[in-house]
Formats: structure tokens, sequence, C-alpha cells
């Protein structure tokens, strides 16, 4: 089963990866790693404000249908704001990412 309602439209959320980056490509071993280092580098996450919530994470189900959690990255300087869900099953915890090819990054891969 397909992904529903994710991802959100990319006219609506900063591209892939931060500029705070430097990079044009960004790639870690795992969620933990991933993490990690975005914390080295001053980011942080937080609950979605409710507007936010509605244009980001309504209605959004998993691969096996699944509602999902919304969370924000926010960047070092709290400018920007990206977009995360984690599948809700406390079985299944898929993350849902902004960039292809795999919005979906597989069953376990939420877990954190």
């Amino acid at each position: 089963m397909p992904l529903t309602n994710w991802p959100p439209s990319s006219s609506l959320y900063p591209a892939w990866p931060p500029s705070e980056l430097l990079a044009s490509w960004f790639s870690t071993s795992d969620l933990r790693t991933l993490l990690f280092d975005l914390k080295k580098l001053g980011f942080t996450q937080s609950a979605p404000t409710s507007a936010e919530t509605n244009t980001f994470f309504r209605n959004v189900r998993c691969d096996e249908d699944h509602a999902v959690v919304g969370r924000m990255l926010v960047s070092p300087d709290g400018t920007r704001r990206y977009p995360f869900a984690a599948c809700n099953n406390a079985a299944h915890r898929q993350l849902l990412v902004l960039w292809p090819p795999d919005y979906c990054m597989g069953a376990g891969s939420g877990i954190e």
C-alpha cells in the first residue's frame, strides 16, 4: 500500500539537505547517527505547531495505513523547520522523510 498524503508539497518546506550542512548530499548509517550528527551541528527538534500539523501531517498514513506522528527538525538559527513523520504503530515505527528515492525508510526506521 502506498503512503497517503506524504511527502507534502515540496513548495511548503525548505530544500534538503539543510544549507547549514554546506553539502549537496547528506547520508548517515541510521537514525541514531543522523540525530547525533544534526544535534552536533546545532539542529533541534520540536512538536509541530497547529498550522504545521494542518499543512504537513493532516491525514498522513504510512505504507501499512497506520497514523503518523509529526516532528519538526529546526535549523540552528531557528528560521527553517523541516517536517518528518514516524508511523505511530508500536510494532511498525517507520520514519517518513522528505527526500526521494524512498520517502518511507522501512519498518523499524522510526525507532528512536
